[in-house]
């Protein structure tokens, strides 16, 4: 379950919402109080992950020019994080430098 998606899509529903809590069962909460309450309460009586997601987050990086989308790539550390930056990219030289940090993250010596 991939959090960082759900908060995306949760933010493309609640517009005006700062800020998104996902809990670790892929729940998602505007407000903080209530992911709580729902990690701290639910079914299973475990307490669950909740991890929380900035508008800013979702925004920055599309509004980067490509040298700066470039340097961003190159400073991540998984294949799984640079595919996810790769995600509507068109600028030729970005995925080009996707690729090539793609390459470099599954090199085995």
């Amino acid at each position: 379950m991939d959090s960082k998606k759900i908060a995306q899509a949760h933010f493309k529903n609640n517009q005006e919402a700062k800020e998104i809590f996902v809990t670790s069962d892929g729940q998602a909460f505007v407000s903080g109080n209530y992911a709580d309450l729902h990690a701290n309460s639910n079914r299973e009586g475990k307490k669950m992950k909740i991890v929380s997601f900035k508008t800013a987050e979702f925004e920055t990086v599309k509004s980067l020019t490509a040298p700066e989308r470039i340097a961003f790539i190159n400073a991540l550390e998984t294949e799984a994080e640079v595919v996810e930056a790769l995600e509507g990219e068109t600028a030729k030289t970005v995925k080009e430098a996707g690729a090539k940090k793609i390459e470099e993250l599954t090199k085995t010596e």
